[in-house]
């Protein structure tokens, strides 16, 4: 069927800067996909989940915690190897990649204006592609840390950006405010960290593990018309 709708899972990320002259990246970014796509991806990924050992339920992240199985279970080449696996799933399901960033060192706008900034960029972009596509979209973002105060601090700066729009664009096509989601249960959220962890550490400096990786990003990053 022709879908309508394409959503947009992002997460945010910061890195130090390890070239010369840079400090700390801030980011916000992730995939785009149509809904038809969904499905197929969450499926895939727990199938590949599933060949690398890895528990049901457990988090695919990019610096995975102390609780988080993969961080001691599934290490160097096999979790980068899984990683890529995932990266072309998204790819092979239809995702499209976003990625907005900020170098603190070099940004006159600090802290949270920043981040927001960062915010701002991205939709703007996931707002063009949609249009262009004759389609709406719909913003999803990783629940925050900190708590429902925190949450709710961020939802309303979203939404004033999503009503107000931007010095450049309207939100013409983004039909509601960004909803919010514990990555722990959405595939997609998971593979957004993926790739906004993986393209802030390239564009930092940081190119050792994630170079691989970013191969398989690439392809996926939304080009202007």
């Amino acid at each position: 069927y022709n879908s309508l709708m394409q959503l947009f899972f992002a997460d945010d990320s910061s890195r130090k800067g390890v070239r010369g002259g840079m400090g700390t990246l801030i980011a916000f970014g992730g995939i785009l996909m149509d809904e038809k796509h969904l499905r197929p991806l969450s499926a895939a990924i727990d199938t590949i989940s599933a060949r690398y050992g890895i528990p049901p339920k457990t988090e695919l992240k990019w610096s995975p915690g102390k609780e988080n199985w993969i961080r001691t279970n599934l290490v160097k080449e096999r979790r980068q190897e899984c990683y890529r696996e995932v990266l072309l799933a998204a790819r092979t399901h239809g995702a499209q990649v976003v990625v907005s960033i900020s170098d603190l060192d070099r940004d006159k706008k600090q802290g949270k204006d920043a981040f927001l900034r960062c915010v701002d960029y991205a939709p703007e972009r996931v707002n063009m592609h949609v249009d262009n596509a004759g389609q709406h979209g719909l913003i999803v973002m990783d629940r925050p840390g900190g708590g429902k105060k925190e949450e709710d601090a961020l939802l309303e700066d979203v939404l004033g950006t999503i009503e107000n729009g931007t010095d450049f664009i309207d939100f013409n096509k983004i039909c509601l405010n960004a909803l919010t989601a514990n990555s722990q249960h959405v595939r997609q959220l998971q593979v957004a960290d993926l790739v906004t962890g993986i393209t802030t550490a390239m564009v930092a400096g940081d190119e050792g593990y994630a170079t691989p990786l970013f191969r398989e990003i690439v392809p996926m990053f939304i080009k202007n018309k």
